[in-house]
């Protein structure tokens, strides 16, 4: 079990305890989910009046607010899904994720041979989908896939 320690709490904790993070080590963020947790309320209890204010103005522009990777993935995803792919067996395979992480097993869904790679793109598509644990599928990023060349 891949493990470390908390920047702010200084306890060393599975990674599986950290939020995501590409540019962190392990993939993960420096402080751990319950510090982190603890940070935005304390950061939203001395900020409430002006986030409020920010969040009234864009509901009333009606806008969504997503960080750029976020977009970026939402779009590979779309680019790469194919017409004939089947939508609810990928729908079943994120459901099925879903259930396991209710039961405890941190799963993901991912992409065998990445969306993203810098050698190669996959498809969005039920062939090159896996369940894999999360802290797994972190540590492989978008470098390799089980077929690929070695150089």
């Amino acid at each position: 079990m891949l493990t470390k320690v908390c920047t702010i709490c200084e306890v060393e904790k599975s990674v599986d305890e950290y939020s995501k993070y590409t540019k962190g080590k392990y993939g993960v963020r420096a402080d751990c989910k319950t510090c982190n947790a603890a940070a935005c309320r304390q950061y939203y209890k001395a900020n409430k009046e002006a986030i409020a204010e920010q969040s009234s103005i864009y509901q009333k522009a009606n806008l969504h607010i997503y960080s750029s990777n976020t977009a970026k993935r939402r779009a590979s995803k779309k680019n790469a899904t194919s017409e004939w792919a089947d939508l609810e067996a990928i729908k079943g395979m994120y459901h099925l994720a879903s259930i396991f992480n209710r039961t405890g097993m941190n799963l993901q869904v991912d992409h065998i041979v990445p969306l993203q790679g810098k050698m190669v793109c996959g498809l969005h598509c039920e062939a090159n989908l896996q369940l894999m644990p999360a802290s797994d599928n972190i540590s492989k990023g978008n470098r390799r896939w089980p077929d690929m060349a070695q150089t």
